[in-house]
């Protein structure tokens, strides 16, 4: 498991937000977002529901409000 702890949230500094958690399995990886789709091609992060995305690429092809920052691996690898 890998999670992204956001301490800047909508230009804010806060004491922090977990905003993404990356889960891997055996033989793949499930992006758990804090955020919600507004329709097909609006997606809200840091909202009140979670986006479950199987294939994590996705989440780059999303158009997100505000702009959401490309996932960097924790463990160093690409």
């Amino acid at each position: 498991m890998e999670v992204v702890y956001d301490t800047v949230v909508e230009g804010r500094r806060d004491a922090g937000l977990v905003s993404e958690v990356l889960l891997h399995g055996d033989h793949a990886s499930t992006l758990l977002i804090a955020a919600e789709a507004y329709s097909r091609h609006e997606w809200h992060l840091f909202d009140e529901s979670v986006v479950a995305l199987t294939e994590p690429t996705t989440a780059d092809s999303l158009a997100w409000i505000p702009e959401r920052h490309r996932w960097r691996r924790t463990d160093g690898r690409p």
